[in-house]
C-alpha cells in the first residue's frame, strides 16, 4: 500500500491481530517525515524511525522500508549537497537491505541514477503546475551506453541521463554500485539471520547507525552505517568478520574489539 505516516498510522493498514488488512505498507519516512523538505542522512533519524516502526507495527507484520520512490529527488541527488550523494547512495544499500523488512529499489537506484536535467519543453508531470515537479526522478532507465539506452528505440517522454550511468558501464567493476547491490542482495538470501532474523538496535556513537539482526541457531549479523563525513570507531564482538562493506578494503577484515568507520562507510559483520 502506498500509505503514509508514523508507525501508528501506518499499523492501522495492516488489519488487526490477524493481519488481515494490507500486506505490505510503505513506510517513506527515510525519503520524507514530517515538515522537512527531505529526510536527513542522519543516524539519529534513522533510529528514532525504526524505533518507531518495530514498537508500532502489529506482531507478525513485515516493514517496508525505501530511500527512493517516483515522487521524490533521488537519493544521490537530494543527499548531494556536499558531493558526497553516491557515497551515501553505497550506504543506503547495506542499510536497505540490512534492515528486517522487505526491501524496495526505486529502479535505477542501484547504478546511481540521479535527478535528470529537463528543459522546460519537455516537462510532462502536471503537478509542476501546483508545486514541485516529478519529472527529474522519472527519466528513463539506462541499461547500456547507445542512444537508447536499451531502454526504447524511440524517443521517450523524458530525456537520458549521463551515457555514463548505465548497467553496462558497471557490469564487469567490481566496486561499482551496481556489483555492491549484488553482493548485498545474494548475501542477504542466503543469511538467514539478514532474511528472517530478529532486529535489535546496538549502542553506538550518535551519528553511527548499529543494529543487530539474529535467528535461532544462525550466525549473528550486525549492520554498522557511518553517516558522518568524518571517521568514527565501534565495538565489535571479538569473533566478528566483515562479510561486506561499502569499501572494499575492509571487507573480510577481522577486528578484534573495535572497527574504524570510514566517513560515511556501512559494512555488514558476522559473528558466531
Amino acid at each position: 500500500g502506498e500509505v503514509f505516516g508514523s508507525g501508528s498510522e501506518l499499523s492501522q493498514f495492516y488489519g488487526d491481530d490477524l493481519l488481515n488488512g494490507l500486506h505490505l505498507a510503505f513506510d517513506f519516512r527515510f525519503i520524507k517525515d514530517g515538515e522537512a523538505p527531505y529526510a536527513a542522512w542522519d543516524a539519529r533519524h534513522f533510529r528514532k524511525i525504526v524505533a518507531d516502526s518495530v514498537a508500532k507495527l502489529p506482531a507478525g507484520a513485515q516493514p517496508c522500508y525505501a530511500f527512493d520512490n517516483h515522487d521524490r529527488s533521488r537519493l544521490v541527488s537530494r543527499l548531494n549537497e556536499d558531493g558526497l550523494g553516491r557515497e551515501r547512495g553505497r550506504a543506503a544499500a547495506l542499510l536497505l537491505l540490512g534492515l528486517r523488512g522487505t526491501p524496495f529499489l526505486y529502479y535505477g537506484s542501484e547504478i546511481g541514477m540521479h535527478d535528470g536535467d529537463i528543459p522546460e519543453e519537455r516537462l510532462r508531470d502536471p503537478a509542476r503546475f501546483h508545486g514541485e515537479g516529478r519529472d527529474p526522478e522519472r527519466t528513463p532507465m539506462q541499461w547500456d551506453e547507445t542512444a537508447g539506452r536499451g531502454f526504447s528505440v524511440n524517443e521517450p517522454w523524458l530525456p537520458y541521463g549521463p551515457i555514463e550511468v548505465s548497467v553496462a558501464n558497471q557490469q564487469a567493476d567490481s566496486d561499482s554500485l551496481l556489483a555492491l547491490h549484488r553482493r548485498a542482495v545474494w548475501l542477504r538470501k542466503a543469511t538467514p539471520s539478514l532474511l528472517r532474523g530478529t532486529y535489535r538496535e546496538v549502542e553506538s556513537p550518535e551519528d553511527v547507525f548499529v543494529f543487530e539482526r539474529s535467528a535461532p541457531g544462525e550466525d549473528s549479523v550486525t549492520v554498522a552505517v557511518n553517516t558522518s563525513v568524518e571517521s568514527r570507531t565501534i565495538a565489535v564482538s571479538a569473533a566478528a568478520e566483515v562479510i561486506l562493506s561499502t569499501h572494499r578494503a575492509l571487507d573480510g577484515a577481522t577486528p578484534e574489539g573495535s572497527l574504524e568507520l570510514p566517513a560515511l562507510a556501512a559494512v555488514w559483520l558476522r559473528s558466531r
